[in-house]
């Protein structure tokens, strides 16, 4: 899963599995931010909302799991 991990000026880390990619932010939708999921896309990469949603509900119910 592709994952962005941070930006760096004009550089974007994405995340996959165990390794880190290096991007320019220019192969990104504009509106793309920290913890969207991306699908690779001839010509760059892509957010994929749902997937993006479903990992950032995932991560909510386990934040609320560890505080009770």
């Amino acid at each position: 899963m592709l994952i962005i991990e941070r930006f760096e000026d004009d550089i974007v880390i994405i995340e996959n599995d165990d390794e880190y990619i290096r991007v320019p932010r220019e192969s990104l939708p504009p509106d793309a931010s920290e913890g969207d999921v991306l699908v690779r896309r001839a010509g760059g990469y892509e957010v994929d909302a749902e997937a993006t949603k479903k990992r950032r509900e995932k991560i909510l119910s386990r934040q609320r799991k560890l505080w009770k």
